[in-house]
């Protein structure tokens, strides 16, 4: 039976249109991201002058912050290259850096003659960001580690940055911290934030481990919130360790679901916490990015 053609109309018209990207004619982005601890990381660019490297993390694109484009993709990746419903403007305003930068880096880009050469980026469960920034290959040797483990790693002296993500505007905050642990099975955490001139911000910790249950318990002023262990391993290095922990928390008195990254990798420490409400992909909520401090 043919369709009348009104009908063919209607049912035309009710199609949704074909998002930008997904139109071979439509103009490409400068770089493809892919989404790694809640963060947008870059995996490719082209050769613009200003276009972020692989490895460097988009903050916000022409005025949007970054976690309402990962929020609106209601998926734990932004897809293919860039999300589909953003569409590919004519001008990008791109603010990005590196995971230790202090500072964000603002780039004006333009949609390249040609796609961004495709990235052999490493697929994994959970990707852990020091990895990637390294460009190192995921460690994936199980090797068993004990609550005395992360002590070792975390023990001693060290300086960076915290990254937090403001809970009415989503824009990004970056602070000069310092963290000192005293190791052991519960090892002790102080931070020192430097919040401007004349201001400085101390916050003391402990974390506590029962491998046997997969808990993790982080206590502070108040109660310890735990959180129940994903991931726990040792390696590569001798001091390296990954753990990740999943768990409930409240943020603006709304519960939250959370993870908790934290990795050792040579002489860098990296802790990342994500967020989200249930039913919306785990975006930043805060990171710490240290080295080890060098001897006084």
């Amino acid at each position: 039976m043919r369709v009348p053609h009104f009908l063919t109309a209607l049912i035309l018209a009710s199609v949704p249109a074909r998002p930008a990207l997904a139109d071979a004619l439509a103009p490409r982005p400068p770089f493809c991201v892919t989404a790694v601890e809640g963060r947008m990381i870059v995996i490719s660019s082209d050769d613009q002058p200003g276009a972020p490297p692989p490895g460097s993390e988009i903050i916000a694109v022409n005025g949007q912050p970054a976690p309402r484009i990962l929020a609106a993709t209601r998926d734990d990746s932004p897809g293919e290259c860039w999300p589909t419903g953003f569409g590919s403007p004519d001008r990008w305003a791109v603010e990005w850096k590196h995971p230790a930068d202090l500072r964000l880096t603002r780039s004006d880009l333009f949609p390249p003659t040609s796609a961004p050469g495709s990235d052999n980026h490493r697929s994994a469960a959970i990707p852990i960001l020091i990895d990637w920034t390294s460009a190192a290959t995921t460690h994936r040797t199980r090797k068993h580690a004990d609550a005395a483990a992360l002590g070792a790693a975390l023990a001693g002296t060290w300086t960076g940055t915290l990254d937090y993500r403001d809970y009415g505007t989503d824009r990004r905050v970056i602070l000069p911290t310092g963290l000192s642990v005293t190791g052991g099975r519960v090892p002790a955490l102080t931070f020192t934030f430097d919040d401007g001139p004349g201001k400085t911000v101390r916050s003391r910790e402990t974390w506590s481990l029962d491998v046997g249950r997969r808990v993790w318990c982080i206590a502070g002023d108040g109660p310890a919130h735990c959180h129940r262990i994903v991931e726990y391993r040792s390696g590569p290095g001798p001091t390296d360790v990954t753990l990740v922990a999943e768990g409930r928390g409240e943020e603006n008195g709304r519960g939250v679901k959370l993870r908790l990254i934290l990795a050792r990798r040579g002489g860098t420490l990296s802790f990342s916490t994500q967020s989200a409400p249930d039913g919306q992909p785990l975006v930043m909520r805060h990171a710490y990015w240290l080295s080890v401090a060098p001897p006084t």
